[in-house]
C-alpha cells in the first residue's frame, strides 16, 4: 500500500504555495472556517482515487474527478486555480503533487 508522505500544492484554490510533510498514522489540518482544509481533503482524495484507476492514465480521470468533487462554477478547472488580487500579475498554473514513501 502506498503511503503519502508529502503534499505540494501550488496556486490551488486558497493556495499559492504550500509544502505539507504528512506524518505516519494520524494527521489533523487545523485552521479557522474558510482557509482551506477540506480543500487539501478533497484534493488529496481525488488525485488518490485517480491513480487507482489502472485502466486510463491518472491525468485523464483527474480532471474529470476534481470537477465531480468541487463542482466548481460551470465544471471549469480553471475556477480552481488561486486567484490573485487586482495589480499583483499573471498567476501560473495550478499544480499538486503528492509524495510517497520511497518515492515518487
Amino acid at each position: 500500500m502506498l503511503r503519502v508522505r508529502r503534499l505540494l500544492v501550488e496556486n490551488f484554490t486558497l493556495f499559492e504555495n504550500l509544502d505539507i510533510p504528512i506524518a505516519r498514522g494520524l494527521n489533523v489540518f487545523i485552521g479557522a472556517n474558510d482557509t482551506g482544509k477540506t480543500h487539501l481533503l478533497k484534493l488529496v482524495y481525488s488525485v488518490l482515487w485517480a491513480l487507482r484507476k489502472a485502466d486510463e492514465p491518472p491525468q485523464r480521470v483527474l480532471g474529470g474527478k476534481l470537477v465531480r468533487v468541487f463542482r466548481p462554477e460551470g465544471n471549469k478547472l480553471g475556477r480552481l486555480v488561486r486567484r490573485w488580487g487586482r495589480g499583483e500579475g499573471r498567476r501560473g498554473p495550478a499544480k499538486a503533487r503528492l509524495e510517497f514513501e520511497g518515492g515518487g
